[in-house]
């Protein structure tokens, strides 16, 4: 069953306790017939109850309204409230899935719904790679004297060890000093 949640939701503004009202007055009988005279039928009394319906309301007003009153109110708020969420969860799901059966791949290659997620981190490792490689030349050149390329040895032959071993021969050589 498909839910018109608009509708719904504009259904409920009737029953929001916190909403304004409209008040205008509605003359309603009071049930009470008072007669006194046995040959006269008697007069009806009436009361003045004001409109429950909200400020601005389209439509009559009225003194009552359809049942749906508390805890409802709160119970069918917080519901349709839920169905938007999970509406959008699920918007957003098939909108990755849209994606990932849209790429092009190898004929052998099967995707899941991970694959969005799984290309994100492998992004965020990349760049953290990218970052530490700059910090090991920047090492690098503090320790010897760039080729006349400007690069370092690290940038070259891309050897951490070696940069790692002219770091601890610079410590070991400061110590004894």
């Amino acid at each position: 069953m498909d839910i018109d949640l608009d509708s719904l939701k504009a259904r409920l503004a009737e029953y929001d306790p916190a909403a304004p009202k409209c008040f205008k007055k509605i003359k309603v009988p009071d049930g009470h017939v008072y007669n006194d005279d046995e040959d006269d039928e008697g007069q009806a009394v009436y009361r003045y109850d004001p409109c429950c319906r909200p400020e601005g309301h389209s439509g009559n007003c009225t003194n009552t309204r359809s049942v749906l009153g508390w805890p409802g109110y709160q119970i069918i708020s917080a519901m349709v409230s839920e169905i938007e969420t999970l509406r959008e969860k699920i918007s957003d799901f098939e909108d990755d899935f849209r994606k990932v059966v849209s790429d092009n791949c190898a004929p052998d290659e099967k995707h899941c719904s991970c694959v969005p997620h799984l290309r994100q981190e492998n992004s965020r490792l990349r760049e953290g790679l990218i970052e530490l490689n700059s910090a090991v030349s920047r090492i690098d050149y503090a320790f010897e004297t760039p080729n006349e390329m400007g690069l370092s040895s690290y940038d070259v032959h891309a050897n951490p060890e070696a940069v790692v071993e002219r770091v601890e021969n610079f410590v070991k050589g400061s110590k004894t000093e």
